[in-house]
């Protein structure tokens, strides 16, 4: 099970077309019916479609849905709208949705990398030289981080 696949619980009758509306109108959770793991499954693949054809505002929408079904304090779904906001060139926007991710995962590699981008858009080198200096002690096998330290110094 994937961090985005997680999901507990009953969700009545929705499915991957489910809007936020129909999911603030089904009422309390133990009145529902269907396994929020795989309304949770089918929204996420929607996501990536959505995100690989650029589709930024369908996509924002099915974080939004998500959102609701997981949580607004979720990893993955503070991740999903950090990597939105960075396509929209959002900085400040990503940086306090990264920072929500790494509040939970200091370690957590691929929001370490996001936000060592928006510090370097930000202008602050130095702190995303001190973050990506850290991520290359957690992860050593990484190159990326090798190539993005290269650019830096």
């Amino acid at each position: 099970e994937t961090e985005a696949d997680s999901g507990t619980g009953t969700v009545g009758y929705l499915d991957e077309n489910t809007t936020t509306d129909e999911i603030m109108e089904s009422g309390p959770p133990e009145t529902l019916k269907v396994d929020t793991t795989k309304v949770i499954a089918q929204k996420v693949s929607r996501l990536e479609s959505a995100l690989q054809l650029g589709l930024e505002d369908e996509a924002a929408e099915i974080v939004a849905e998500l959102s609701m079904l997981k949580s607004p304090h979720d990893k993955y779904v503070n991740k999903m709208r950090a990597h939105l906001a960075l396509l929209k060139k959002d900085y400040a926007q990503a940086g306090k949705y990264l920072g929500v991710v790494l509040s939970q995962d200091a370690n957590d590699f691929e929001a370490g990398i996001n936000m060592a981008i928006v510090e370097i858009f930000n202008n602050d080198n130095e702190k995303a030289l001190q973050r990506l200096k850290k991520l290359k002690v957690i992860y050593p096998e990484n190159d990326s981080i090798i190539e993005i330290l290269k650019q830096l110094q």
